[in-house]
This record gives structure tokens, C-alpha cells and sequence, in this order.
């Protein structure tokens, strides 16, 4: 996928209706290895989102625009409206993302 073609589809996925988890990773980070590990108990855990999973290097304009400082980035949105976000370079263990999912859906409501 072409990088315009992937950020013209973020940004039109976003704005579909309902919760969005949009995680983006890199194929060279060793910390989104193990988010791609625990990302079927995500789904598990919260069947009502829609979490998508985008590569870093296809998203150079979606990335500049929200200022992704690193990956993996976690971006809670709500029928477009971003509710939360989690961009920095740190590991994302599953209970630390389990948290932030849990504290945006919380605001959300």
C-alpha cells in the first residue's frame, strides 16, 4: 500500500462510526513484537472496538500530523474525535495498554 493510500485510509477509518484502537508499529521495533503477540487477547478483552493495526513507515503524513514520537502508539478515536493517546518510546507492556484502553473508554462515556 502506497503511503497516501494508507493515511487517506486512516484518516477515513477513523471517522467511522463506534471506538477505534489504532495501533501503529514498525517491523524493526522489539517492543512492537510483543504487542503483535498479545494483540488476540486485546480483541478478546474488548470485542467492542475496532482495533486496526497500521505500519509506521505508511503512515509519514498521519504520523507527522498527531506527532507519534514513537512506537508503539496507541490512538483511541470516537467517531473521529481522538479521545486518547500513548505515542511515546517506552515497551507498552499488556496491562499498561489494558489500562489505557480501560481509562479512555471510562472518559469516552
Amino acid at each position: 500500500m502506497m503511503t497516501c493510500e494508507a493515511d487517506a485510509y486512516f484518516d477515513t477509518l477513523i471517522k467511522q462510526p463506534g471506538i477505534h484502537l489504532c495501533i501503529i508499529l514498525s517491523d524493526t521495533c522489539p517492543d512492537c513484537t510483543s504487542v503483535r503477540r498479545y494483540l488476540p487477547v486485546l480483541q478478546d478483552f474488548y470485542p467492542q472496538l475496532a482495533i486496526h493495526v497500521f505500519n509506521r513507515v505508511a503512515l509519514k503524513k498521519t504520523v507527522v500530523s498527531l506527532a507519534i514520537e514513537g512506537v508503539p502508539a496507541f490512538l483511541l478515536f470516537q467517531d473521529g474525535i481522538l479521545l486518547k493517546r500513548w505515542t511515546d518510546r517506552n515497551p507498552k507492556p499488556f496491562i499498561d495498554v489494558k489500562t489505557f484502553i480501560d481509562a479512555g473508554l471510562t472518559k469516552e462515556r
